[in-house]
C-alpha cells in the first residue's frame, strides 16, 4: 500500500492573495459598532497595548522615548493592513502621524508636549527595536493571548459531560458527541534568512483548525529538528479537551505520553519513520472493514472523493493510549492543460493512522476532519505569509527580526480571523482605508491625551 500525504488543494474562499473587497467594509463596520470590538465585551481577554505591554524588553533603560508595547502595537496595525517589511512599518507609522493622529494616539504613541501631537518613532527605531525585542517573550504572551481568546470566541464547554444523576429518569440515547476543537503542529523555514550562527531559521507553530488562530510558536534549535521542539511549544498551555494533528515527523511515543498527561487526544499519521507502527496498521484486513464516512466534492474541475474506515487499534501497537486505527483513502481527478490540450489526471492516495480519541469521544466524520483540518496551518497561516505577506522573498536576514516580523504576521492575521474574516488580503486593503474598522479588529481603547 503506497501512503502519501493527504493534504487538499487550499481552499478558494481562504483567499491569501486576492480577492474583492465587496463585503468586506460592511462587515468591519459593523465590527466597529459592538461593544469592545470583536469579542463584544469591554473586559474580554485583554487589549493589545496591555499584552504588549508584557513582552521582555532587552534595551538599555537609559534614553528610551518609545515604549516597546507602542512600537509593537504599531508595527501589528501595520502589518494587518498589509505592510510587509520594517520599513514600510516605518513609513506607515509616519503617514499614521501626518494624517491619523487619534489612532496613532491609541497605538500608545509618545506624544510631545511642545507640539501637542503624538509623535512615530522613525523608520530606524523600529529597525533597532524590532531587533531587541525578546522574541520567545512575544510568541509566548500573544499566544496566550490568542488561546484566551478563543476560549472566549467559542466560550468553552468542560470538555467531558457531567456525570449523570442516578435518581434522574432515564435519558433518551445520546446524540453524537460534540466536535473538540483541534490544532495542528508543523514547521516552516524562513527562507532567505539566516541567524546570528549563520543557520536558516526555522519556526515550529501550533495553529487551531477551525478559526485559523496561532497561539504557540518556537524556534527551531540550529542543532536538532522539530521533534525535540513538540513538548515546549505547547507546554504550560491548557489544551485539555483538544485533539492534536501533526505530520509523521511527530508520530512519536514520547509525544503521545505528554499530550496523554496533560489531556489532550492525538491523531497520528503511520509512515515509513515509524515502522513497525505502519507495518501493524498495514496487516489489518481493511477490505473487511466497511467505509464508516465518506465525502464527495466538485470544484474548479475537480472531483474529490475522501473515504475513511476506522476500526480498533491493534493489541500489538508499542503506541500507548492509542484506540482507534484509521485509513483515510482519496481519489481525485483534476483538469491539467498542456500543449492546449485538456486532459483529466487521476490520482489515489492513502493514509494510515492511528489516534487516542474513543467511539465515545468522537465520530468518524470528527476524525476525518481533523486529519483535513491539519492542513489549515499550511493553507492559512504559511501560505498567506508567503503570498501575502512574502515571507519568504523577505530581505530581513539577520537577528531575530525575521522571526519577530512572522510573529507580527502571526497575530495581524489571527486578529482579522478572530473578527470573522478569511479573506485576508481584501481585508488588509480595507484596513488601509478604515481607522475605526482597524482600531476594532486590534481591540484598541482610547488612550489619554496627556494633556493635549
Amino acid at each position: 500500500m503506497s501512503v502519501e500525504c493527504d493534504m487538499p488543494v487550499r481552499d478558494a474562499n481562504d483567499d491569501a492573495g486576492g480577492g474583492g473587497c465587496d463585503g468586506v467594509f460592511a462587515a468591519l463596520a459593523t465590527l466597529a459598532e459592538a461593544p469592545g470590538g470583536p469579542g463584544g465585551e469591554p473586559g474580554q481577554a485583554g487589549r493589545l497595548l496591555a499584552v504588549l505591554g508584557a513582552v521582555g524588553d532587552r534595551r538599555d533603560p537609559r534614553g528610551i522615548r518609545h515604549s516597546m508595547a507602542s512600537v509593537l502595537a504599531t508595527s501589528v496595525a501595520a502589518v494587518a493592513c498589509g505592510e510587509t517589511s520594517v520599513t514600510a512599518i516605518g513609513q506607515w507609522a509616519k503617514l499614521a502621524e501626518a494624517h491619523n493622529q487619534a489612532l496613532l494616539g491609541e497605538l500608545g504613541a509618545r506624544h510631545n508636549p511642545a507640539t501637542g501631537r503624538y509623535q512615530a518613532p522613525h523608520a530606524d527605531t523600529f529597525d533597532r527595536i524590532l531587533a531587541a525585542v525578546d522574541a520567545q517573550s512575544l510568541d509566548d504572551v500573544s499566544g496566550e493571548w490568542m488561546l484566551a481568546r478563543l476560549a472566549e470566541t467559542r466560550r468553552q464547554t468542560p470538555a467531558d459531560p457531567p456525570a449523570p444523576d442516578a435518581t434522574a429518569e432515564p435519558a433518551e440515547p445520546a446524540a453524537d458527541p460534540p466536535m473538540r476543537p483541534g490544532f495542528a503542529v508543523d514547521g516552516k523555514a524562513l527562507k532567505s534568512t539566516i541567524d546570528a550562527d549563520g543557520k536558516i531559521v526555522h519556526l515550529l507553530s501550533a495553529f487551531d483548525h477551525q478559526v485559523g488562530v496561532t497561539f504557540a510558536q518556537r524556534q527551531v534549535d540550529k542543532k536538532s529538528n522539530e521533534i525535540p521542539g513538540f513538548r515546549p511549544l505547547i507546554a504550560g498551555l491548557d489544551l485539555r479537551g483538544w485533539v492534536a494533528t501533526m505530520d509523521a515527523l511527530h508520530t512519536q511515543r514520547g509525544h503521545v505520553t505528554f499530550c496523554h498527561d496533560n489531556g489532550i487526544d492525538v491523531i497520528m499519521i503511520a509512515k515509513d519513520n515509524q515502522p513497525n507502527l505502519f507495518n501493524s496498521l498495514d496487516a489489518i484486513n481493511w477490505r473487511a472493514i466497511p467505509v464508516s464516512h465518506r465525502v464527495e466534492e466538485r470544484g474548479h474541475g475537480r472531483h474529490e472523493i475522501r473515504t475513511i474506515q476506522i476500526t480498533d487499534a491493534p493489541p500489538d501497537l508499542r503506541f500507548e493510549h492509542m484506540s482507534q486505527a484509521f485509513l483515510v483513502e482519496r481519489y481525485t481527478v483534476r483538469p491539467v492543460r498542456k500543449n492546449g490540450k485538456t486532459t483529466h489526471v487521476e490520482t489515489a492516495v492513502a493514509v494510515l493512522g492511528v489516534t487516542t480519541l474513543t467511539p465515545a469521544k468522537s465520530t468518524p466524520e470528527h476524525v476525518a476532519t481533523y486529519i483535513r483540518g491539519h492542513w489549515a496551518i499550511e493553507n492559512k497561516s504559511h501560505y498567506v505569509r508567503d503570498v501575502t505577506y512574502s515571507e519568504d522573498a523577505s530581505r530581513i536576514g539577520r537577528a531575530d527580526k525575521p522571526r519577530v516580523m512572522a510573529t507580527l504576521r502571526n497575530i495581524a492575521i489571527s486578529l482579522i480571523r478572530l473578527a470573522g474574516h478569511t479573506t485576508i488580503a481584501p481585508t488588509t486593503r480595507a484596513l488601509r482605508y478604515s481607522p475605526d474598522q482597524l482600531k476594532a479588529v486590534l481591540c484598541l481603547r482610547p488612550q489619554p491625551n496627556n494633556g493635549a
